[in-house]
Formats: C-alpha cells, structure tokens, sequence
C-alpha cells in the first residue's frame, strides 16, 4: 500500500506542478507584458525581477485551488478509465485509503495557503506598491502610458493623449485641495517631466496650458465666473520621492497581515467604527487558504467518474467550477458595506458546497 500511496502522490504532484506553472505564468503574463515595456524604457532590471517576484505569493493564492482540482481530475480519470480504481477495490482496498494521499497533500497545500494569505502575499503586494513608487522616482516616464491616468499621490494624477520620447502631448493634470473639495484642472498641448534625483522632487514643464477649478460636489460654473487661466508656460512641482516619504504608515486592508489587521480592527471597535470591511477580508483570505482542500474534495469523485476520453470536457468543468468559486469571492467582496447581508458569510457558500457534496459522492462510489 505504501507503494501505490507513493505511486499516487507522485502522479498528483507531477500534474499539480505542470498545472501551478501554466496558471502561474497565464496571471502573470500581464505583469510579464508590462515589465518588458518597463525595462525598454528604462527601468531597472533588478527592479522588475524584485516586483515581479513580490506578486508571485498573491498569485500563488489563486492558482494553487485551481490547480489542485485539475491534477486530481486528470488522475483520478486517467485511474478510473485504466480500471486501477475497481482493482484496489477488489484487493480489499477502501476508496478513502486510495485517496489518502491526496487527502494529506491538500491539507498541507490549505496550510500554506493560510500563510500566504495571512502574511507572505499582503507584506510582498505591499512591497510591491513600494517597488513601483520607487520606478516612477527613477525613471518618472516609465509608467505614464498614453491614456491611462497615473496616480502621482492621492490627491493628484496625470494623464497625457501622446508620448514622443521625453515630450508629451495633450497633457491633463488633476489635483484637490487638502480637504479634497476643489479640483484643480490643468491641461496644456504639450510638457516635459524633468527629475530632478538629489531632491527627490519632479517638475512638470508644460507649455500653452489652461487652468481651471471647480468646488466638488457642486455644479459646474459657468465661464464668466469659474476661476480660469491661460498661458504660455507652468511649472508645477511634483514632490513625488517626498510625497512617497509622507504617505501614512497605515496601509490598505488587503495589504494587511494578518498580526496588522487585528490591531487595525482592534483600534476601530474601540471607536465605535464598522467592522464589516475587516471581517469580509478576513473571510476572504480563511476561504482561498480552505480552497484546496475544497477543491480537491470536488475533484477526486468527479475525476473517478469521467473518463480518459473526456478530459477536455473534464478541464470545461473544472474551469466553471473555478468560476462559481471565484464569483462568490467578487460577490462577498462587493457587498463588504453591506454588513447587514453577511458578506463574510457568503463567501463560504461555494467552499462548502464543494465539500460536502464531495464528501457524500466519494462516500456514495466507496459504497459501490
């Protein structure tokens, strides 16, 4: 028995990892994408292996479930469809002793799920961000994309229609006051970035511009009163290395460890604030840590069941079933202001579904 365990765990870890690498490369093939753009326009080398290993753990969360269910559908089939299943049966083999193996693995994997999403992948994401600020310090026009805004900090970003090498065309630049209640609209034909890297500071040069303001939340005034200027030439100091250096300590839920976000939540019930947002993200990160074991629970009767033949339309299933989990992750997550409706709860829907209906059906075949 020891040798088929082996035999079985083996198979298992083979697909598992020919699974977690195409997965693995597809969700990062974006970030792969971006970075070599990145790296024609300057950025350093070293710079972009560092960010693209810091997402790796927040990938990992995601691929590791799905994986997980396509090596065990693809063994369990390729099991079943060579009559290895009814064999072991018929030496006295229990269905729960054949998959013990797969049992013992997916427990393992849902242990080191609960440290990827509880320490490993929110402390890299944030040193990703970290990362990224320090690429737009050294090389500012490397992330500015012809029309997509860059958030410069959180109270100003540009956006521009062209890029000819250091010029930049249709330039528009946004900012709010400190009380975020007047937007300050700059647009200018053309402008240049100049980096200035002793003082940390960038200057956006822009040339033929015009200035505007509006009061956020109010309608928009007409031009005979609306504060307006025109001119040949701007200078507007970005500060962006020291806008870095003043940003608040406190970071964003889903870049929270887990030790952060139990301070973080401490702090906010003893002032009386809401805790559903905590609570959903907490949630969420116990729900993708259980997904494997989840996963695999679904996989293995589903595996036994299909056939060598079927395996595309045995991948279609996992792929569906990987979407009905995953749209309940965006579910919970989008009513997370909704504390009424228990979004913590929902989340689990899709993960218990999987294992207990796994666990009747696998008891069901061993009866057999």
């Amino acid at each position: 028995m020891k040798i088929f365990n082996w035999y079985i765990t083996k198979n298992v870890l083979l697909n598992l990892g020919l699974a977690l690498l195409i997965l693995v490369f597809v969700m990062l093939s974006a970030h792969f994408f971006r970075a070599f753009d990145m790296l024609a326009r300057g950025v350093s080398p070293l710079l972009l292996a560092k960010m693209l290993l810091y997402l790796l753990p927040d990938v990992l969360r995601f691929a590791l479930p799905l994986s997980m269910l396509i090596a065990s559908v693809l063994v369990f089939s390729r099991m079943s469809a060579d009559n290895e299943i009814c064999a072991l049966k018929a030496s006295g083999v229990s269905l729960w002793q054949t998959i013990s193996p797969c049992l013992f693995l997916s427990g393992l994997l849902s242990l080191g799920g609960f440290y990827l999403s509880l320490s490993l992948a929110p402390d890299c994401r944030y040193l990703a961000q970290q990362l990224q600020w320090e690429a737009l310090t050294s090389s500012p026009l490397a992330l500015l994309e012809p029309g997509s805004a860059l958030q410069l900090s959180e109270r100003s970003r540009l956006q521009i229609g062209r890029k000819v090498g250091n010029l930049l065309y249709e330039v528009q630049f946004f900012e709010t006051d400190a009380a975020g209640a007047k937007l300050r609209d700059v647009t200018a034909r053309s402008g240049v970035i100049v980096n200035n890297q002793e003082t940390r500071s960038l200057e956006l040069v822009l040339k033929d511009f015009t200035l505007s303001e509006y009061l956020l939340g109010q309608p928009v005034q007409t031009e005979a009163v609306q504060p307006f200027l025109h001119s040949e030439t701007m200078i507007i100091p970005l500060e962006y290395g020291a806008a870095q250096e003043r940003k608040p300590l406190k970071r964003k839920l889903k870049l929270m460890n887990a030790k952060t976000l139990f301070a973080d939540m401490g702090m906010q019930e003893a002032e009386g604030g809401n805790l559903s947002e905590h609570w959903v993200e907490l949630h969420y990160r116990f729900v993708l840590a259980m997904s494997p074991f989840a996963f695999m629970i679904m996989g293995i009767p589903f595996g036994i069941r299909n056939r060598r033949s079927e395996s595309s339309s045995g991948l279609l299933v996992c792929v569906l079933l990987a979407l009905f989990f995953y749209g309940f992750l965006l579910l919970g997550r989008s009513l997370k202001e909704h504390a009424g409706l228990h979004p913590e709860l929902i989340l689990w829907i899709p993960n218990l579904l999987y294992q207990i209906g796994g666990l009747i059906i696998i008891r069901k075949i061993g009866r057999h």
